[in-house]
């Protein structure tokens, strides 16, 4: 899931990434469109450049729309402009998304095994534990 560390084309991540001469480009993600339609557009726009527009021709053509259509005093018009967007969207992206869900996958993945493993902690792991937990800002945090 660290597609997700693109967050927008100004990050560091991305501007060192996108650096990269290469002939393709892949993400992989458990969870591609969150409600950060922001930061589905930088991943987007990361694989495939250009395909959504500029950022400000996204804004307009899709975020805009559906964010507005999903706001709880959203008109039925503009509802209906939010849905037709959020379709256009996913037209234009499902055709180079590969999804598979839990239900496929688990007819073809063995069952899940969860372990726990205890491990004791060196010396100096404990004094860096113990100084860092009893840190005045740890202390601040937990309040």
């Amino acid at each position: 899931d660290e597609a997700h560390r693109l967050k927008n084309d100004k990050t560091i991540t991305n501007k060192a990434l996108a650096s990269l001469p290469c002939l393709r480009r892949v993400l992989l993600s458990g969870t591609p469109m969150q409600n950060d339609l922001e930061e589905f557009f930088a991943m987007v726009d990361f694989t495939n450049p250009g395909v959504l527009g500029t950022a400000a021709q996204f804004r307009k053509m899709y975020q805009s729309p559906i964010l507005t259509g999903r706001e709880p005093d959203a008109t039925e018009s503009q509802r209906e402009k939010g849905n037709e967007a959020q379709g256009a969207l996913s037209n234009l992206v499902n055709i180079f998304i590969l999804r598979r869900t839990n239900e496929l996958l688990s007819k073809h993945l063995p069952p899940k095994v969860v372990q726990l493993v205890c491990c004791k902690l060196s010396p100096l792991q404990i004094q860096l534990y113990r100084a860092i937990s009893s840190s005045k800002d740890v202390m601040r945090m937990c309040k």
